[in-house]
């Protein structure tokens, strides 16, 4: 059995301690990787008039990110499993900030339709570096935590992005007013490089390797694994989950890049306020991932995790829907973002549960099968930001939201037919693990 599989963990001298660091500089790369991507659909705002370019290319702009970042998921998660968590997440990050900075130079060199397209680049970019983030820390969770735990470490992972998301629109907003867009979009790149940083000196690919921080782990490179990690593509509860997440995270999409021109153009605040406001969903969501990480877990050890990784999106993306019907509906703009917080922190709520369903799903395949669920998750992205570029530009805001409740509807009623363990273990014995 390899050292990844769930049944080998055991604590390894002072693994048990030293975990926490890597979760720790995992949750700085994610918390520092959001910040850049998220500073565009805040500078937007200054940048459309200045650049004279239309929110319907903003809206392409983003789409460019996303589609990096989905087709390079799945083959993140083999790079990760090739050359381990150590060397990927540090070239990563460091690619990831110079991406994000070459935004700024782009202006300089050209204009009009070249300058659109030299920004589309500059975005793809950003994607395709930042793909292996999360298959290539989750399959680092899987080596340094137990089962049991393997929810709330991946819920406090995606506390880092709704810490990140929180920051951002505030942050950026305040720096667009005080010094202009490219000094701020030059600021949200240095934390990033100072992540790489970190985690190159401290970073393990998994307790078989604390003390020599370049080895890589005996598991890492098995082509035999690299083998199985292909034939889950086609595996039913791979699918099932995997096809969930592309319509939960549409929702999400919806309320990340979405939010703060919502406020501007249909609730009418200014740019800072609504800048302070939209920070406040991811705040809260950031928080609701720890909790629905945490629950999850319990659930699991209470229920067996067959069902329970299903009832907190069972319970929770119901909810979300009618949050994204008041968000939409509602008169006071200040309960519209009320709204919008119960509609992120709801979803945020359930990415343990769909994580630890893959890892349960994945084993040693780990980082494979979350790069198959996170294409899937940002496919949702893909397929829905260029929708609501140009519904939002038409102030078609209702349908906006109306797709989204959709989708969160949809994607409860698939975790039905989901069975959160690998194709070599659905005995009956195995259902009670």
């Amino acid at each position: 059995m390899s050292e990844l599989t769930p049944g080998a963990w055991r604590p390894l001298g002072g693994t048990a301690r030293f975990r926490w660091i890597i979760l720790t500089l995992i949750f700085f790369l994610s918390f520092c990787a959001f910040i850049e991507r998220l500073t565009l659909s805040v500078a937007a705002e200054r940048m459309m008039p200045e650049l004279g370019i239309t929110q319907a290319q903003v809206g392409w702009l983003l789409t460019a990110f996303v589609v990096g970042y989905t087709v390079c998921q799945f083959p993140g998660g083999l790079v990760g499993l090739r050359f381990g968590a150590r060397r990927v997440l540090f070239v990563s990050a460091l690619l990831s900030a110079a991406a994000n900075f070459s935004l700024i130079l782009a202006p300089a060199v050209a204009f009009g339709t070249s300058l659109v397209v030299l920004m589309w680049t500059s975005r793809l970019v950003l994607g395709i570096v930042q793909a292996p983030l999360y298959p290539v820390s989750s399959g680092a969770l899987a080596a340094w935590f137990p089962p049991e735990e393997w929810a709330w470490s991946l819920g406090l992972l995606v506390t880092g992005i709704g810490l990140g998301a929180a920051v951002t629109p505030p942050a950026v907003a305040w720096m667009m007013g005080a010094f202009g867009w490219r000094q701020s979009v030059c600021a949200a790149s240095v934390p990033g490089v100072a992540a790489a940083i970190l985690w190159w000196i401290f970073g393990r690919d998994s307790p078989n390797c604390k003390r020599d921080p370049t080895s890589t782990d005996p598991a890492f490179g098995d082509r035999t694994i690299l083998r199985q990690s292909l034939a889950l593509l086609v595996d039913r509860n791979v699918l099932a989950l995997t096809i969930s997440y592309v319509l939960d995270n549409a929702a999400v999409y919806l309320i990340t890049y979405w939010s703060f021109l919502y406020l501007i153009q249909e609730r009418h605040l200014s740019v800072l306020e609504s800048g302070t406001l939209a920070s406040v969903p991811f705040l809260v969501g950031a928080v609701g991932a720890g909790i629905g990480g945490r629950l999850c877990d319990r659930l699991c050890v209470r229920l067996g995790a067959r069902w329970g990784v299903r009832i907190v999106p069972l319970t929770v993306l119901p909810l979300v829907g009618v949050f994204l019907y008041l968000a939409a509906t509602i008169s006071s703009p200040y309960l519209a973002v009320l709204a919008l917080t119960g509609c992120y922190t709801g979803l945020q709520m359930t990415e343990g549960s769909y994580w630890s369903a893959a890892m349960r799903i994945g084993e040693n395949r780990t980082m494979a099968v979350t790069g198959v669920l996170n294409t899937g998750g940002n496919l949702g992205g893909v397929l829905i930001t260029p929708v609501i570029g140009y519904l939002s530009g038409n102030h078609a805001w209702i349908a906006c939201f109306a797709i989204g409740i959709v989708c969160v509807v949809a994607a409860a009623l698939l975790w039905l037919v989901t069975n959160p363990f690998p194709p070599s273990n659905q005995s009956p014995s195995a259902m009670l693990r």
